[in-house]
């Protein structure tokens, strides 16, 4: 793409994934933190597969395929977002919460090492960068979202002064 459309491609999925914030917001309050979290990371994550899968040669139909997967990319992603920052300040004691933010950091980048690692041994093994994107990524979200069902808990309606965990 001409570098105009790339630019014009990033504000527009930039805008639609402003939306996500208080979409996300409204949602995170009414339908609950953990079924907008795995709603928003499930939309992230299949619209980002889709991006790797949009043909290159198809004009404005490839912008048009790249904006839209772009945007719903970064609407779960912000939606998502929402939802993990309440869970993270209800769900530990005010005095752990800064020891669990630091934790997650370190773990998101181990995470992020591990998965750049997998992918370049998935293209080498499988040939095709769009192909080990998707492996990896439909791989491992079905885990994650079990064990995160599996572990945190509603924090919908809970003080933050509230000891969820305990």
């Amino acid at each position: 793409l001409d570098p105009w459309l790339v630019t014009l491609l990033y504000v527009v999925g930039g805008l639609l994934g402003i939306l996500g914030i208080p979409i996300g917001a409204r949602l995170t309050n009414g339908w609950g933190r953990r079924p907008t979290l795995v709603v928003g990371v499930s939309l992230a994550v299949v619209a980002g597969v889709a991006y790797f899968w949009v043909p290159p040669d198809r004009g404005l139909l490839s912008f048009g395929l790249l904006a839209a997967s772009y945007g719903v990319f970064n609407f779960g992603a912000q939606a998502q977002g929402v939802a993990e920052r309440c869970i993270e300040t209800e769900l530990f004691p005010t005095h752990l919460r800064a020891t669990y933010a630091g934790w997650r950091s370190l773990s998101e980048a181990v995470a992020r090492c591990v998965a750049q690692f997998s992918l370049a041994g998935l293209v080498h093994g499988l040939g095709d960068f769009s192909l080990a994107v998707s492996v990896l990524c439909l791989a491992t979200l079905l885990p994650s979202l079990a064990v995160f069902l599996a572990c945190a808990p509603e924090t919908r309606g809970a003080g933050l002064e509230a000891d969820t965990i305990g």
